[in-house]
């Protein structure tokens, strides 16, 4: 399991939920690991690098249901549950206090920036429809790890051989074994 950079994940959190208040938590998602993912495809390297896995909805951040409760918890951000029309409740975090963008490269913010420009455009159920597309969560079984790599994997691939898994895997452990370069 890929633990990532969890204060970058909440103070990121903090940013999405700043620039647009009404943001759902669906969106939220998505905009995390959209950004995320296009890091990687561009850079080489993820924002966050938090663990990233295959849920109903579509991609979901491992760790966003604790950093959402800390957030709360800690007065950084309040969480709103609305009644939508439908009956069913949307979440939205409210932040209090402003995002730590002195943890992140300009790039980065850049990146973020770009997602949620063409996310926001979209509502959550076309966003999740949207990330069902994505080649990593096709490969994916239900509740299993998005691997980073598959945002570099030919979207008209249906599937991977098993040795082809097996070995984008064994490159995959070996990069994120290397320290980062500063």
């Amino acid at each position: 399991m890929r633990k990532g950079d969890e204060r970058k994940l909440k103070q990121l959190m903090l940013y999405i939920s700043s620039k647009r208040p009404d943001i759902s938590n669906v969106k939220l998602n998505k905009i995390l690991f959209y950004s995320d993912f296009t890091a990687y495809a561009h850079r080489g390297r993820p924002i966050t690098g938090v663990e990233y896995r295959r849920y109903e909805f579509g991609p979901a951040p491992v760790g966003i249901k604790g950093a959402t409760i800390h957030l709360d918890r800690s007065g950084a951000a309040y969480v709103h549950p609305q009644r939508l029309p439908s009956g069913a409740i949307k979440r939205i975090l409210l932040p209090v206090e402003a995002a730590d963008l002195s943890i992140f490269e300009a790039e980065e913010i850049a990146i973020v920036d770009q997602v949620m420009a063409e996310c926001l455009d979209h509502t959550a159920p076309e966003l999740s429809d949207m990330s069902h597309e994505f080649v990593g969560w096709k490969l994916a079984a239900q509740g299993e790890e998005i691997p980073y790599f598959t945002v570099l994997v030919d979207p008209e691939r249906q599937e991977l051989a098993e040795d082809e898994r097996a070995w984008a895997a064994q490159v995959a452990q070996q990069v994120v074994t290397f320290p980062r370069e500063t």
